[in-house]
């Protein structure tokens, strides 16, 4: 495998879809670049940063895939969208407030409603479909019913994005092309395979990492099961809203912890194969779904980038 990067954590309106991509790649002599992007939820903000810094430097991406929030803004990427675009996407995320009142599904199927999703990823992609990109892309989502990983190359990319990106418990799962699909990071967290089947000669996967949820899961196993035992400690009391709403935090997250240990079981088989020249694999302590931390996340994702720099541009020097 190629060269690995851990760093610590650096604790509107979407376009219209009458939009053109800014942009089509320009002609290039050097090898082809992918990207293989990785899920998180608003961890995965930091891809923005790191886009903006290859457009800064003039760095080609040549083909793109992607999983969960990975598939979203690798989309985005394969569409051509400036990191602007992409920034005014992450506004419209936040306004959403997909835990609100109005979006609560009522555990039908999940805690977030459906058309809370479609609405921004229609709105974002409007109509366009993988015929629009400009440059090779594909995300990954899982069939229920078939226990298969179905890859994405075809179709409206709002519609292979939502899946890609559903995952399990917080957001539906989507009814799509007879399928009944989730989230792809259960099977797969980075299609890095799938990016060397594109043709990547440079691969460039990012796997997140974070410890956030494994120490709220300690936290809770902590205070339910040993602090008891302590005699003479007075254990805070909470209101019922509150013990209510630290149970459903803790139910998500049983479910977050389980989906991210069955998808790693897959995830260094799949890294061996492909063998990214790099891997990135920031830790980044951030809550799925915390969108208090979107600027310092995509500061964060620059950071990275620029760390790398110096090894990307060499791919393109001549000996």
């Amino acid at each position: 495998m190629g060269s690995s990067h851990s760093t610590p954590p650096n604790p509107a309106a979407a376009p219209e879809p009458s939009q053109t991509p800014d942009q089509t790649p320009a002609p290039f002599s050097g090898p082809k670049i992918g990207l293989a992007l990785g899920g998180g939820g608003i961890r995965a903000f930091i891809y923005i940063g790191i886009y903006e810094v290859f457009k800064e430097n003039d760095i080609p991406i040549s083909m793109v895939t992607g999983t969960s929030m990975g598939s979203i803004i690798g989309a985005a990427i394969a569409l051509g969208y400036s990191p602007e675009k992409l920034k005014e996407f992450v506004i419209s995320y936040k306004d959403q407030n997909f835990f609100s009142l109005k979006n609560f599904n009522y555990l039908n199927e999940s805690l977030v409603k459906s058309e809370s999703v479609s609405k921004i990823l229609e709105g974002f992609f409007g109509n366009r479909t993988f015929a629009d990109t400009i440059m090779p892309f594909a995300c990954g989502a899982v069939d229920l019913e078939s226990r298969q990983e179905v890859m994405f190359d075809s179709g409206l990319i709002s519609k292979a994005a939502m899946a890609s990106a559903a995952y399990p418990l917080i957001f539906p799962p989507v009814f799509y092309e007879g399928k009944y699909l989730i989230d792809g990071g259960v099977l797969d967290q980075v299609p890095a395979k799938k990016c060397r089947e594109l043709g990547a000669e440079k691969l460039i996967a990012v796997n997140i990492k974070n410890n956030v949820v494994r120490q709220y899961i300690s936290g809770h196993i902590f205070r339910k099961h040993h602090l008891p035992k302590f005699k003479g400690i007075k254990k805070k009391r909470e209101g019922l809203f509150m013990r209510k709403k630290n149970d459903l935090k803790f139910m998500v997250d049983l479910v977050l912890e389980s989906v991210n240990i069955a998808g790693a079981l897959n995830l260094r088989e799949n890294l061996e194969t492909a063998k990214p020249d790099i891997l990135l694999e920031p830790i980044v302590n951030v809550g799925l779904l915390d969108f208090s931390k979107t600027d310092e996340l995509i500061k964060y994702g620059r950071k990275i980038a620029i760390e790398i720099l110096p090894q990307v541009k060499s791919w393109f020097q001549k000996e």
